[in-house]
């Protein structure tokens, strides 16, 4: 069997699941630059974003704990 063969096959029987695709395109932020929030909306972590990138500077240093990458 060859790997296409064996792709196709799999196709018919996976599912496909958005939640992931749909995760990323809900926080990715385009070019480096955070998005603003409209009033009244959800506080998203992209938008938190804005405000880490406003407190850094040339002079500052950062020590994250990357346990949990969705804070």
């Amino acid at each position: 069997m060859l790997m296409k063969d064996f792709l196709e096959e799999l196709s018919k029987r996976i599912k496909c699941i958005m939640t992931a695709y749909e995760n990323y395109h809900r926080i990715y932020v385009p070019e480096g630059h955070p998005l603003k929030c409209a009033p009244n909306e959800p506080l998203r972590v992209n938008f938190l974003f804005l405000h880490f990138q406003n407190m850094l500077s040339s002079k500052t240093t950062v020590i994250a704990d990357t346990d949990d990458s969705w804070f």
